[in-house]
């Protein structure tokens, strides 16, 4: 007997019709999501002819990093727009593109490019590879730094942009990895394609393969939010270093890169940065040299013993005395120069020293690269108010996901908290945030009334309970 699998639930684009609308299960038979997962793992693991390493694991990962990715962007899609009753045209472009929905537009005809040229060149793996790193920048940032526009209520050209960028993406998608993974590409085509338009081909692979649009193309547009990725990925590295939760905003950023060039392309998007890593503004200008950065740091020096001793003897402690009189910043930067260091009446190479560096007191760094990020972690009352807030946030939408209610369902929220949350639920700059955030009607203190889903979790040492009720 087969197995099956449930995955999220992919609801049938019905567009702008307004039947009903259910939710489609798709239930797949186990063997064959082993099938389709197979054709992925083969085609990016290593190229035709060479040895693959093979493991349930290595099967999974491939799992989570193209096949449920893409699946959950296909389904954000179609939930959404199935809600909002929106029914985009077949080839159309954006009629008000933001920047973000230029440059993944740009991406996707990079990548449409890109793969050709490997398909051309009988390089199948190099072309998988491609696609799956695409669908991973369009979850994990296009989708991402877009979902408020899929949220919002009213429907402006600037939503249905975002739908229609979406649309273009996913569609084409399907026409990429049909001759990867074809009965994948198939459910997208007949989903998104083929219910909205009879006309079209029967199937996905009866399409062209998709043709390159160089005029979608920018160069620079791609190179800057490539940079910015990079930038907010260390950010949340010194984050992650100093412990400090995202959802905690903090006071100020700096910023280096590699190059001035840079540095310009780069300050226009400086807002996509606070935003990603919920910093409130940029410290300084952005710099692009290590001499510029070396006030992050404070350093120590020390003589390596074992290369000094041999060479002056019983003079080394005159080279430590020295070494502990001089800057010790100043020793680091010769070192890092690799150029020769004097020390009291000693000339000592730079290997003959050694350095160690610890972040300036109160800030927190990471770099890769020629790149870096420094964030300042101390934080005023006002901003950990703040970062309650958008912890309360998070807190209650995973009790409404809990109690199983529908995206679009309106709730009324009950609490019973200390008084440090009383504050924030109750106070004039936080009450109207957490109360659009998760759909409420109401934010009521006391407990939730019977028949209300509710939990008692804990937050800062705290006892939090979250009672939450559909409001009809």
């Amino acid at each position: 007997m087969l197995g099956y699998i449930q995955l999220a639930p992919a609801v049938r684009f019905l567009g702008a019709q307004t039947v009903p609308i259910f939710p489609r299960i798709i239930l797949i038979p186990l063997l064959l999501l082993n099938y389709l997962v197979l054709h992925v793992f083969l085609f990016t693991a290593a190229p035709p002819g060479n040895a693959r390493r093979f493991s349930v694991n290595l099967v999974g990962e491939s799992v989570r990093r193209f096949f449920l990715t893409l699946w959950n962007t296909y389904n954000f899609f179609v939930t959404y727009a199935n809600i909002d009753k929106i029914r985009p045209d077949l080839g159309a472009y954006p009629e008000a593109p933001s920047e973000l929905d230029r440059w993944i537009l740009s991406e996707l005809n990079t990548l449409i490019d890109e793969a050709t040229a490997c398909l051309d060149g009988y390089n199948p793996t190099e072309a998988a590879r491609r696609i799956e790193g695409f669908v991973d920048i369009l979850s994990t940032w296009y989708v991402r730094r877009s979902r408020r526009r899929f949220w919002k209520s009213e429907d402006d050209n600037d939503k249905r942009s975002a739908y229609q960028t979406l649309y273009n993406c996913l569609v084409t998608i399907s026409r990429l990895i049909a001759p990867f993974t074809p009965f994948l590409a198939e459910e997208l085509y007949q989903n998104l394609v083929r219910s909205l338009d009879n006309n079209v081909p029967d199937s996905v692979h009866l399409e062209s393969f998709p043709i390159v649009d160089p005029k979608l193309i920018d160069s620079d547009l791609v190179r800057t939010t490539r940079m910015v990725m990079r930038i907010a990925g260390l950010g949340r590295s010194a984050r992650s270093k100093a412990q400090m939760k995202i959802r905690q905003p903090l006071g100020n950023l700096e910023i280096k890169v590699r190059s001035q060039e840079e540095a310009e392309l780069l300050v226009h998007s400086i807002g996509y940065i606070l935003e990603e890593l919920n910093v409130k503004e940029l410290h300084g200008a952005i710099v692009w040299s290590e001499e510029q950065i070396s006030n992050w740091f404070e350093y120590k020096v020390r003589p390596n013993l074992a290369l000094l001793g041999g060479k002056y003897g019983s003079k080394v402690k005159d080279i430590v005395q020295h070494l502990g009189n001089s800057d010790p910043s100043v020793i680091a930067e010769q070192v890092r120069l690799a150029s020769k260091i004097w020390v009291g009446d000693f000339e000592l190479l730079p290997e003959e020293i050694s350095v160690s560096q610890s972040d300036e007191e109160g800030w927190v760094s990471a770099s890769e690269g020629g790149y870096g990020v420094r964030l300042s972690i101390g934080v005023t009352p006002e901003l950990i108010q703040e970062g309650l807030a958008r912890e309360l946030v998070h807190r209650i939408q995973n009790v409404r996901r809990s109690a199983g209610f529908n995206i679009e369902d309106r709730i009324v929220t009950f609490y019973q908290a200390s008084e440090q949350v009383r504050n924030t639920m109750t106070s004039t700059r936080f009450e109207e945030y957490i109360s659009g955030e998760t759909l409420s009607d109401g934010l009521v203190e006391g407990p939730a009334p019977e028949g209300a889903y509710f939990e008692t979790q804990e937050l800062e040492g705290e006892t939090l309970t979250l009672g939450v009720q559909r409001n009809f």
